[in-house]
């Protein structure tokens, strides 16, 4: 079984890079940068394994079937390393760029390449990012920096100019419609799920996977006794305690977005 680009919409991105791999080309640092929901990690975890895939045999895919695919399918690859914000933190830490320095100066595990993924790049705080600089400007040899970034004007400058930027916009909606209408049941709507995430497919399956619908029209119903005065305040604060602050707030943005436009 092959490994190509994530998702149908990723194809002319896929090709793109890996004709630049082909061409013997590819920078040390690249930057996946759009919208969140619209599939980048997963895009990043398929360039991971045609990068380090000992049988592409000059192809767009990986194999999926040797020691360094099976390795990523497990997410068990000692040569690829991920850097997310810490538990109970929203920042990525110099002290974590700086263990990535150290394990970027060590021979690869399995003698090919080092793959290193940072996500979301742009919640580095300032000394991270500035850790991070070093190691863009004075990169290690089959060693790849992927920085994934919902939000790359956050980034500082030098980072963005010493990466190859690959921008993921939002999808075509009938593209997204027609995949989600796969990962559904016939009785959800891919078209609600969509409007929902933003146009974003893989966010919108992950609300439907979450059971965030049930979340939303239970938050709804809240909101219009509340507006229509069934309600009062005091009882309806005591019942969004049993939510998650995020989601009440995201929710009401989203429902008054909406309210909003159908006045117009």
């Amino acid at each position: 079984m092959t490994v190509s680009a994530a998702y149908p919409w990723h194809s002319a991105i896929w090709h793109r890079l890996t004709d630049t791999v082909a061409q013997n080309r590819l920078p040390h640092a690249l930057l996946l940068a759009g919208p969140a929901g619209g599939g980048k990690r997963q895009f990043a975890r398929a360039l991971a394994a045609y990068l380090l895939c000992s049988d592409t045999n000059g192809q767009h895919s990986a194999c999926g079937q040797c020691r360094a695919c099976t390795l990523i399918a497990a997410q068990t690859h000692p040569d690829t390393n991920w850097v997310l914000p810490e538990e109970n933190s929203r920042a990525i830490k110099i002290d974590q760029i700086r263990q990535l320095s150290d394990l970027m100066q060590k021979t690869s595990q399995l003698g090919g390449k080092k793959i290193v993924i940072i996500e979301p790049a742009e919640t580095m705080n300032i000394n991270a990012a500035n850790a991070l600089l070093k190691n863009l400007e004075e990169p290690r040899p089959d060693t790849y920096l992927i920085l994934i970034s919902d939000a790359p004007g956050k980034l500082l400058p030098t980072i963005r100019s010493r990466c190859m930027k690959f921008l993921f916009p939002t999808p075509p909606l009938d593209q997204s419609s027609r995949w989600l209408a796969t990962h559904l049941p016939s009785n959800v709507s891919s078209e609600r799920l969509l409007q929902l995430a933003g146009g974003q497919p893989v966010a919108a399956l992950g609300l439907y996977e979450s059971g965030a619908l049930n979340i939303r029209d239970t938050l709804q119903e809240i909101w219009i006794a509340l507006w229509q005065r069934q309600r009062d305040c005091f009882s309806v604060a005591a019942q969004w305690m049993a939510f998650e602050p995020v989601d009440v707030l995201q929710w009401a943005e989203i429902w008054l977005q909406d309210a909003i436009r159908s006045n117009f």
